[in-house]
């Protein structure tokens, strides 16, 4: 019984996280960031979950990095992340790619799911819109928030043959073109 209110107050304290990040966001605190870095971390902690063991996460290394707020933006992944496994039902692989496109950097987020119905697609990105039982509906809004104040964009697509491909595209202004470290 206590494990159980334990991951009640668990979720209460994501939700009220969530909340205060969604209607208070503090200022961005921008520093230089290894992107696979990030995204090899993000998947660490998603990979910890007993509900996500059967998950696959690829992360490519990539020398791409990135001024970031990194905090801010290990949330958002983390929100991606947790989506794409509990699209998954736990099981199946999440893979992440790193493009340097000059004008934009692109971070995707590609699940073997059963993607996401037109109809639902449009409405993802609006705050407290979901599709679960549970949950605030906050996370992709977070996504997109997190992102746009970056100075980037998010784009979800849905290929025919299944799945969904989140990008996250930032200007080339956030690239960091000397060594972090």
């Amino acid at each position: 019984m206590l494990g159980d209110v334990l991951k009640r107050v668990d979720a209460l304290v994501e939700t009220i996280q969530d909340l205060l990040l969604y209607a208070r966001p503090r200022e961005l605190r921008l520093t230089p960031v290894r992107m696979s870095e990030l995204l090899s971390q993000t998947a660490r902690l998603v990979a910890e979950d007993p509900r996500f063991q059967r998950i696959e996460i690829r992360v490519p290394d990539s020398d791409v990095r990135l001024r970031l707020d990194a905090d801010y933006f290990r949330e958002a992944l983390l929100n991606l992340l947790i989506n794409a496994a509990q699209a998954m039902n736990g099981m199946g692989e999440i893979r992440a790619c790193i493009e340097d496109a000059g004008e934009r950097i692109h971070v995707r987020i590609t699940d073997n799911g059963p993607g996401i119905h037109p109809d639902v697609r449009e409405k993802v990105f609006e705050a407290f819109f979901t599709t679960k039982g549970r949950g605030t509906g906050l996370g992709l809004s977070l996504v997109k928030n997190v992102v746009e104040r970056h100075g980037g964009q998010v784009a979800i697509d849905c290929p025919d043959c299944g799945g969904t491909v989140v990008t996250l595209s930032l200007p080339a202004g956030t690239r960091v073109t000397t060594r972090i470290g």
